[in-house]
């Protein structure tokens, strides 16, 4: 791992951000010439941005120990990872939710996108990876549209209705093109089988996806998925639907993350003094039911290492490890522990 990518996986760990690039050429400058990484990390944890972002005694022992090993702890074994992304086109705003495990070189991604161009251009940034321009679902035919914002394309049509009643959503998701697809299923792509990790945005259509990945759920020890919790697409299904099948498939919610709210129309103009109240969508963190007979270890340790490091939930990669020696016998729960010191 060259210098810069190490400075990003300790900003990630530390601060819980992409580093800054006065911040990435300072330290890595150091590392190139001689500087140890633990000395390094330590002077970032040390800061006052790390005192807030680990603001309790225990976290910022555990946030300083991790960084001994800035990505997962070598003394533990740490398989490659296959990482599919359904709906994976660069977004401009935000970087890639997997980008701690992709900095560390712990994963391979498998991804897809409908839209070709903006698969192509996904290719270009990491040409080390698979990109195909494939529309995920249950295999059944579908309509996609295609909005003025890419990003907000989908299987389901906007609902125009509803989101007139908040300030400015109707303005991003203005159909520009229909096409009949027929969508493919996951269980059906050979370069899908074996994944450990999925990770699905795709507006609206989350459940579909998951329904035509029954068989590679089996062997799926996280699953990063957007939901929504009002009908932002005409007769989608909702937060309600996908937590349902999930649980049915043997996973648990471990976190919701990024809650996006809007403003009622005609307000947020005095934004200041009236804080948006309506939630309408956000992420959701779900891992393999930890005790589940179906939970091989080799599933779990993988589950671990996502946990520890792209979301520094270190309480669940240590329950993850937990299990896997009860299956095996093995002691890499205490090691860790150990290594982390908590």
């Amino acid at each position: 791992m060259n210098p810069e990518s190490v400075v990003d996986v300790l900003y990630e760990i530390l601060l819980g951000r992409a580093a800054d690039e006065s911040g990435r050429e300072n330290w890595a400058q150091q590392l190139a010439t001689g500087t140890p990484v633990k000395t390094v990390a330590m002077a970032i944890a040390s800061s006052h941005e790390a005192a807030h972002a680990y603001p309790t005694p225990i976290m910022r022992d555990i946030a300083s120990a991790a960084t001994a090993h800035h990505d997962w702890p070598a003394n533990l074994p740490a398989d490659p990872i296959k990482l599919v992304d359904v709906g994976a086109m660069i977004l401009d705003n935000e970087d890639h939710i997997y980008a701690p495990l992709l900095n560390a070189g712990l994963c391979q991604v498998i991804g897809f996108e409908p839209i070709e161009s903006q698969c192509r251009r996904r290719s270009i940034q990491h040409q080390q990876h698979t990109f195909l321009p494939y529309v995920i679902g249950d295999g059944s035919e579908a309509t996609f549209h295609r909005t003025h914002d890419d990003s907000t394309s989908s299987l389901y049509p906007p609902n125009i209705a509803l989101m007139e009643q908040f300030t400015g959503l109707a303005d991003i998701v203005q159909v520009a093109q229909t096409t009949p697809v027929k969508t493919k299923r996951l269980d059906d792509i050979p370069e899908a089988s074996g994944a450990g990790f999925l990770k699905v945005d795709v507006q609206g259509a989350e459940l579909g996806v998951l329904r035509g990945a029954t068989e590679l759920l089996k062997h799926v020890g996280v699953v990063y998925l957007e939901v929504e919790f009002s009908p932002i697409y005409q007769d989608q299904p909702l937060f309600a639907d996908v937590d349902q099948f999930l649980r049915q498939h043997d996973f648990e919610l471990c976190d919701l993350n990024t809650p996006v709210r809007y403003y009622h129309a005609p307000a947020g103009h005095g934004r200041d003094s009236c804080p948006p109240s309506r939630l309408l969508w956000g992420e959701a963190l779900y891992h393999r039911q930890l005790g589940q007979p179906q939970a091989s270890p080799h599933t779990l340790r993988q589950t671990a290492t996502i946990m520890h490091v792209n979301f520094k939930k270190y309480d669940v990669a240590h329950a993850c490890l937990a299990a896997a020696d009860q299956l095996d016998q093995q002691q890499t729960a205490p090691t860790y522990r150990t290594t982390l010191n908590f």
